[in-house]
């Protein structure tokens, strides 16, 4: 029987499923996925996935690596199979399947439950055709993501990711994990150094971990400490804060918006673009345009004023 392991982190070429897009985002990978017909292939990957399906429903067979028993499930739009890094899992479909594959590398997850959880041997389990409206809506905004060309960033999809690993060890792991609270913020003294270096390295890419660092904070209990000082996540700040500089920019000079959007840290113009009309309600050109208008205005009155 044919065994296939997919590297979702990589994109190798493979016959057994093609992307759409695909974002890797340091130890976490976002794919939209789709896969032909499978006639009884033994599938896994490299790293452990959730598969969150969208599209007609359709029957798949499978059976769990450590049964012999062939089950069937049907598989619904919203529905995710979950399965762990280097499990290959017998499964045996005859639609074209489509899906959105949220895939973390070892270190990814197991950072992620020693944070939370105080164990980082523990494993997702293996599930299949579940329907959860907690995944669906962690799902959506995934998707969302994908769609908007991952302009949030790392600490965005990173925060996404934690919730997600988080609430299926917690309501599907065997052992009844509880997850470890943050009942303060984050100290004056530590917070003053992450938004200090945010400022200081707004045009770098910056992760949850490479800010929780700063604090002696894990990055899943640095995110809640955050929110709980400034009433905002870390990913929310962080655009806050180039959107500022960007706006500032704008103002001093007449550098093209595409400069000026990597300069402050934005993959594209058109990143920076959705998140500058997201905080501002205005484009960054409009935006330009009104500041010219009101310079040349003021201009106007300051001459009939000598």
């Amino acid at each position: 029987m044919e065994t296939a392991l997919i590297d979702y982190a990589t994109g190798a070429p493979t016959p057994h499923v093609s992307y759409g897009a695909r974002f890797p985002l340091g130890g976490l990978t976002l794919s939209r996925c789709a896969f032909p017909p499978n006639p009884g292939i033994t599938l896994g990957s490299t790293q452990a996935i959730v598969a969150i399906h969208s599209g007609p429903a359709f029957e798949m067979a499978w059976k769990h690596p450590e049964r012999d028993r062939l089950q069937q499930s049907l598989i619904t739009d919203g529905a995710m199979n979950v399965n762990c890094a280097d499990l290959p899992v017998f499964h045996s479909w005859e639609a074209v399947a489509q899906a959105l594959i949220v895939a973390f590398d070892k270190q990814f997850l197991e950072r992620t439950c020693v944070e939370a959880f105080g164990d980082g041997a523990l494993a997702l389990p293996v599930l299949v055709g579940v329907s959860d409206p907690r995944v669906q809506r962690l799902g959506a905004l995934f998707s969302q993501e994908v769609a908007d060309g991952g302009v949030g960033g790392r600490p965005y999809a990173e925060g996404l990711a934690i919730a997600l690993i988080v609430h299926l060890v917690q309501s599907y792991g065997t052992a009844g994990y509880k997850k470890l609270h943050v009942t303060g913020g984050v100290a004056p003294i530590p917070l003053k150094r992450v938004m200090d270096y945010i400022e200081d390295h707004l045009g770098e890419e910056m992760g949850l971990a490479d800010l929780a660092m700063l604090t002696g904070l894990s990055a899943h209990h640095f995110g809640q400490a955050f929110k709980v000082s400034t009433g905002v996540s870390p990913h929310r700040y962080l655009i806050e804060r180039r959107i500022h500089r960007a706006k500032e920019m704008l103002l001093n000079g007449d550098r093209p918006i595409a400069e000026i959007a990597v300069a402050v840290g934005f993959a594209s113009q058109s990143h920076m673009t959705i998140n500058f009309r997201r905080l501002a309600g205005i484009t960054p050109a409009r935006y330009r345009q009104a500041l010219v208008g009101h310079q040349r205005r003021r201009s106007k009155e300051d001459g009939r004023n000598d």
